[in-house]
C-alpha cells in the first residue's frame, strides 16, 4: 500500500535534486529540448523509463548528436558523476 507513496516521494526527491542542478536546468531550458518535451511519443517513452527505447527514439537520438545539446548533456552527466 505504501510502496506507491514511497516511489512518488523518491521521484519528488530526485526531481528536486535535478532542479537544483544548473547543468540540468540549462539542458532542459534549451529550445530544442523544450520542443522535444512537447512530443507525445517522447513523453510516453520517458514515463516508461526505458533508457534503451528512449535513446533509440529518432527525435531524441538526433538531439544527442546535436553539438549544442551534446555539450549541455555532457556537462550535466559530468556534474552527476560520483553523486548518489
Amino acid at each position: 500500500m505504501f510502496g506507491k507513496f514511497k516511489s512518488m516521494a523518491d521521484q519528488l526527491k530526485m526531481a528536486h535534486k535535478l532542479m537544483k542542478d544548473e547543468n540540468f536546468r540549462n539542458l532542459m531550458a534549451h529550445p530544442k529540448m523544450q520542443e522535444l518535451m512537447k512530443d507525445p511519443e517522447f513523453q510516453r517513452l520517458a514515463r516508461e523509463q526505458n533508457f534503451a527505447r528512449l535513446t533509440a527514439y529518432p527525435k531524441f537520438a538526433a538531439l544527442l548528436r546535436d553539438p549544442e545539446l551534446r555539450d549541455a548533456l555532457q556537462a550535466f552527466v559530468k556534474s552527476q558523476q560520483g553523486l548518489s
